[in-house]
């Protein structure tokens, strides 16, 4: 489950939540769509298509949230909940729903925001596509996503 897929109303405590709970310098790694607008209609579409094969409900796919936000907007939020962004990311070739994972970091001083400068030297985490490389992190955001959309509805 994406970012995408959490009440945003509640997004800004579900990053406070992973803030506190994560060490100075701790990292928080998530995948998200590049959600250009043109990309939008794509998304949805392999979003419906997953539910159906997965056996989703129709009650369940029609209230599905889908909150596809660029890039660039997860990397303002995450910057705004006092996170520093890497600049590490990584996306799998050939994916046309464009999924990254994107790494960012707890500053070493707690609830120290730091400004960000651009930089142009983009680090790029090297792994075959083909592999299992990012699973593990993939299901752990997976598993606290649900977790805490649990917790929202107790």
């Amino acid at each position: 489950m994406g970012l995408h897929h959490l009440p945003q109303e509640q997004l800004n405590i579900f990053f406070q939540m992973i803030y506190r709970i994560l060490r100075p310098n701790g990292l928080f790694l998530f995948r998200e769509h590049h959600a250009r607008q043109e990309l939008i209609p794509l998304l949805d579409v392999a979003h419906m298509v997953f539910n159906v094969v997965t056996g989703v409900d129709y009650e369940s796919e029609i209230n599905e949230i889908r909150a596809f936000r660029t890039i660039e907007d997860w990397r303002s939020c995450l910057r705004r909940a006092g996170f520093e962004d890497t600049f590490v990311y990584d996306e799998q070739e050939d994916d046309p729903t464009d999924d990254i994972m994107i790494i960012f970091r707890k500053p070493e001083q707690d609830n120290q925001i730091t400004n960000i400068e651009w930089n142009e030297n983009y680090q790029k985490i090297i792994a075959n596509p083909e592999s299992n490389y990012f699973r593990p992190c993939e299901w752990l955001v997976v598993r606290i996503c649900m977790q805490f959309g649990q917790y929202l509805n107790h």
